[in-house]
């Protein structure tokens, strides 16, 4: 762990920007030059020198990519250092509620972490989202607990959005994801909810789909529920980076709602 002047001395090195570019680590660990380019509206070269200067101090690293068996090669991933973590942990002021970094060896799990992020930043609801938090209510007596990839508010507050990115099969897994999410909705506790589940590809979409479809409907028995997918490759060509406030307008081009209008489970 590194010490408490290791900690004192970086952060008196780094600039205010500086300073507040290893906070936008504090909720998503790990990021790519594309997306903290889309974060901060700035070019490619700009999000790299900013990254490169973290990297400098020490309070991120990388995972660089690996070679693709058909050519090019994997991302780049830029990830929260244990220093890093410290250092935010004390700007936060979160006392024994330390912050830590994550774990950056598995491929499929950086796919899934960036993948989150992406379609956070696409909603432009990035500021008040909520990312990997564990969320306990109370529903019919008994508790329920549930880990969403991402939730946020909807801009008008009128819709609350749980992003679940999947991208491997686990008929149990899925099953129970659902019926989770069928017991939270039905208890009424937040206004027009929607699950929105989240395939990396098209390819993982084409494979998982009928597996979802399936454990949505066996959830919903029958009763209508925002059950809804989209597919990251959707999402990009699609162009939707801004969320529609005026959602009863579905043929609005720019608006979530054109993502979101396959209902899976519709009495």
């Amino acid at each position: 762990m590194p010490s408490r002047t290791a900690v004192t001395n970086t952060l008196l090195a780094l600039t205010p920007q500086q300073v507040n570019d290893v906070c936008e680590f504090e909720r998503f660990k790990k990021w790519t030059p594309e997306l903290f380019a889309m974060r901060f509206g700035v070019n490619l070269s700009t999000a790299n020198r900013r990254l490169h200067r973290l990297a400098a101090a020490g309070a991120i690293a990388t995972r660089v990519g690996r070679p693709l068996p058909g050519g090019g090669r994997q991302r780049d991933v830029y990830y929260l250092t244990a220093l890093g973590a410290r250092m935010i942990t004390r700007l936060r002021d979160r006392g024994s509620d330390y912050v830590t970094a994550p774990d950056v060896s598995n491929p499929i799990d950086n796919v899934h972490d960036l993948t989150a992020l992406e379609v956070t930043l696409r909603s432009e609801c990035y500021k008040g989202a909520r990312a990997f938090q564990k969320r306990t209510y109370r529903v019919a007596g008994e508790t329920l607990t549930i880990i969403p990839d991402v939730e946020f508010d909807a801009p008008d507050l009128q819709s609350r959005f749980y992003i679940e990115v999947e991208q491997t099969s686990r008929p149990e897994h899925v099953a129970e994801k659902y019926r989770k999410y069928e017991q939270l909705f039905s208890a009424d506790l937040h206004p027009d909810p929607w699950l929105v589940v989240t395939f990396p590809t098209y390819d993982t979409f084409r494979l998982l789909i009928d597996e979802h479809e399936a454990a949505a409907a066996q959830a919903a028995a029958g009763r209508q529920f925002n059950f809804c997918y989209l597919n990251l490759h959707e999402l990009r060509a699609g162009g939707v980076c801004t969320f529609n406030g005026m959602r009863e307008e579905t043929h609005y081009r720019n608006g979530w709602m054109d993502i979101v209008t396959r209902i899976i489970c519709d009495a």
